[in-house]
């Protein structure tokens, strides 16, 4: 895959990371010059209809959303087969990554990021899209802390079913709410559910259930209130604790209505405010039995009394809320029978449990493979390579991370797992002599490498052009090396550069000639792509040294073989200024027709102009394009 060029345009340069459906690839857009992440759905899957149509699916729901914390989607497409998305790249760590290697945050920095999370959600809510799979693996943070939340790659619109035609529960064990673990219909309460989840991960360092199987931390969910945040985590304040174990209630009605509101009170957290979304005295969120009893507990005696029927034999009859509880009653049944189905296995594992000694995990972050299984078998575990990843930071062989962590008492015999590097990513040097200095800086810069210029003067290469490279162009080498450029400082002697002419009406293309110690040559006229009177070509080309005095022959366009008017109205909001540029594509390349300052609501027609066949238009504001990703299709002719 490492190589291969997607749509004509997407150049794949490294492996970023891959999920259960699909492989996400750093690419080189190659018309734009710029970085790209590009998701590819796994091979197994492209012949699947009902994965495609998921896959698809994420496009369209992450498309609709234009929000700084939420990864854009650029492009989507089709090649060989093979469905890709196009996104923004992220220059940074996942926050996967920041516990990892940090462990527990201070408290208002893990604020400030779960802020930023609310603030995505909330963009996401109000289009009606449930993230469904909020977890530290897709969030991903800038260098300068901007959270990016990526990967809706399991959203659906709330307008949709919210469960699968298979029955499966999507996201993962430890995030999900206890609604999505039961298979229920969601809302964007559930992920408020997850982001509480994720910010006493932040704020602890640990997890708040876990288990040895899903099925357990489900049940734990469902059972068992979170670990009281304050007591595990002194450093946190008491408000901050107390918004984690509002969104973290079993029911979504006690939860926070709106990731808004959650928002609201972090911030107010921050600034020492009340909170304006949680009672001071707020019950804690115990099962829907300590609900009944709140409420009875308020009537007056006669009320209280009236309200519980007897049966026949004199004995209470259960009320409403009692009857409604018992579907839970049984989902926990059926979920206790299917563990004891398994043979008698989990009794029996029950059973030896309380035999087998407990011990502390030691930490084996920055050991190698071999001096962490002997640190753990010294510690009566076993080392489980869960992954192997590459890593800038540690050497091949070396541990990037571990699960459970250090300091963690579990059961000896138990398997750590672990993450393991192999050392930073080898990628191809790309070929860039006799390319502009800056566009050789963008090609290595995209694949990761570190760029040494030296000058030199040259008689054949063209001055801020690239003379030679090492290594050489196909060379394997890691990321952050270093390529060395040379780079021409022009002629040692006296020589001049033929400048670019094309686009240029005739009287400005001869002044340039002029000014440039040159003259005209033989002048031909043609039809072409570009407006009458206007240059098409030049021989010697652009960028060409030659001595000065030379002649250089010019090609007239006659006029366009096609062209149109179309008009552009400027979508901007508000009534700050945005910069248009339209571009047109045709058979001889890409060319700016049109860039001016424009105030929202503008309507004004552009001069298109084209040679044979079809071309397209492209319109962007602020550099952000806003018609289709192929344009607008301008149909053309032959002369």
């Amino acid at each position: 895959m490492i190589g291969r060029l997607l749509g004509g345009r997407y150049e794949i340069l490294s492996r970023l990371g891959g999920g259960g459906m699909a492989v996400v690839y750093k690419a080189l857009d190659r018309l734009l010059y710029r970085p790209v992440a590009v998701k590819i759905l796994r091979e197994q899957y492209a012949t699947d209809p009902e994965f495609v149509r998921r896959f698809r699916r994420e496009a369209q729901a992450a498309a609709m959303l234009s929000h700084p914390n939420i990864v854009n989607v650029y492009d989507v497409g089709d090649d060989g087969g093979l469905h890709y998305i196009v996104m923004e790249y992220v220059e940074g760590r996942s926050l996967r990554q920041v516990l990892d290697e940090e462990g527990a945050l201070p408290p208002e920095r893990a604020a400030r990021i779960a802020i930023q999370i609310l603030d995505a959600l909330e963009e996401a809510h109000h289009h009606g899209v449930i993230h469904r799979d909020v977890k530290p693996d897709n969030i991903l943070l800038t260098r300068d802390e901007r959270v990016k939340v990526a990967d809706f790659g399991i959203a659906r619109a709330a307008s949709q079913a919210t469960l699968v035609p298979t029955g499966a529960i999507l996201g993962s064990a430890h995030y999900i709410s206890p609604e999505q673990a039961r298979g229920s219909p969601l809302d964007g309460r559930s992920d408020l559910y997850s982001v509480g989840v994720l910010l006493f991960q932040l704020l602890s360092g640990e997890l708040p259930y876990d288990g040895e199987s899903p099925v357990e931390v489900a049940l734990k969910r469902f059972q068992e209130e979170p670990p009281d945040l304050s007591a595990l985590a002194p450093q946190v304040p008491v408000a901050l604790a107390r918004v984690v174990r509002k969104a973290m209630a079993r029911q979504p009605g006690r939860r926070y209505p709106t990731a808004g509101a959650m928002a609201e009170d972090l911030r107010a957290c921050l600034a020492g405010r009340p909170l304006p979304h949680v009672e001071e005295e707020e019950a804690p969120a115990d099962g829907e039995a300590t609900l009944d009893l709140g409420r009875v507990a308020g009537r007056a005696p006669a009320a209280a009394g009236a309200a519980a029927a007897e049966r026949p034999d004199g004995s209470a009859r259960p009320q409403g809320r009692e009857r409604r509880r018992r579907p839970w009653l049984w989902a926990l049944l059926g979920a206790l029978l299917l563990l004891l189905g398994a043979g008698g296995y989990g009794a029996w594992r029950l059973a030896g449990w309380f035999d087998v000694p407990t011990v502390r995990v030691p930490k084996v972050v920055g050991l190698t493979l071999s001096d962490a299984t002997r640190t753990l078998q010294q510690a009566q575990l076993i080392l489980s390579v869960a992954d192997q990843r590459y890593s800038q930071r540690y050497p091949a062989n070396v541990i990037i991370s571990q699960d459970p962590p250090p300091g963690e008492a579990v059961k000896a015999g138990q398997p750590v797992r672990v993450v393991v590097s192999q050392g930073p990513e080898q990628v191809t040097v790309p070929a860039v002599t006799n390319m502009p200095q800056s566009t050789a800086e963008t090609l290595l810069g995209a694949r990761g490498l570190r760029v040494r210029v030296v000058q030199e003067y040259s008689d054949s290469v063209a001055s801020g052009y690239v003379i030679d490279q090492s290594p050489a162009a196909g060379s394997p080498l890691a990321q952050g090396s270093t390529v060395t450029l040379t780079v021409s400082q022009g002629p040692s002697v006296n020589q001049v550069v033929v400048p670019a002419l094309v686009g240029l009406g005739v009287d400005d293309a001869l002044n340039q000639l002029r000014s440039n110690q040159l003259v005209p040559g033989k002048m031909s006229y043609q039809l072409a792509g570009y407006p009458a009177g206007t240059v098409v070509s030049t021989s010697p080309a652009a960028g060409q040294m030659v001595a000065p005095g030379s002649a250089v022959d010019l090609v007239i366009s006659q006029g366009c073989i096609n062209q149109a008017q179309p008009t552009v109205t400027v979508q901007g909001q508000g009534s700050q200024p945005v910069q248009v540029r339209v571009d047109l594509t045709d058979a001889s390349g890409t060319r700016t027709i049109y860039q001016a300052a424009h105030t929202p609501g503008d309507t004004f027609q552009v001069d298109a102009c084209w040679g044979a066949g079809d071309a397209h238009l492209k319109i962007y504001e602020n550099d952000t394009l806003i018609n289709p990703p192929d344009g607008d299709l301008l149909k053309g002719g032959a002369p």
